[in-house]
């Protein structure tokens, strides 16, 4: 039994991650446990052009297929896979680049105001909002207390 059939974490999802890059799917995030004996694996996964449930089955599938490979106990895992929802919070600042051209709200700094636009960059840790009026807004990554993607801002 090798170490990642031990404690599967980052090693799987750089597998997963790179299967999944072949259908256009990113993995948003990851969990992996095992309780009262039963392994657990839960994606949220995101492709920008959108997910059916079509899409779930396939990315399902594939999943499966990988865990017999990889582990002993791959068809014991229970898999669970959704999208991120319209109005996720942002939790990983990988995030950003995944929803770039998206809806957002941001709430920064001291201010308990959420700022309205659309995510336009993401780098050097600085995310970029583009409001209604055109206007740019910055943030530093470590100033944001709260984001969440918000599809009452999305255009077009």
């Amino acid at each position: 039994m090798t170490a990642m059939d031990q404690k599967p974490s980052d090693d799987l999802r750089q597998q997963l991650e790179s299967i999944l890059a072949g259908m256009s799917v990113h993995i948003v995030d990851m969990s992996f446990s095992v309780v009262s004996g039963r392994h657990h694996l839960v994606l949220i996964v995101y492709k920008a052009d959108g997910i059916g449930h079509s899409d779930l089955e396939k990315i399902h599938r594939t999943v499966q297929a990988r865990l017999e490979v990889l582990f002993a106990y791959g068809r014991d895992v229970h898999i669970e896979i959704s999208t991120p929802g319209i109005e996720r919070k942002i939790k990983h600042s990988h995030e950003y680049t995944l929803y770039m051209g998206k809806g957002i709200r941001i709430m920064a700094g001291e201010e308990n105001e959420w700022h309205y636009g659309i995510l336009s960059s993401y780098n050097n840790n600085t995310v970029e909002i583009t409001t209604n009026n055109d206007e740019t807004i910055a943030f530093h990554i470590d100033s944001i207390k709260k984001a969440k993607l918000d599809p009452d801002q999305d255009r077009g």
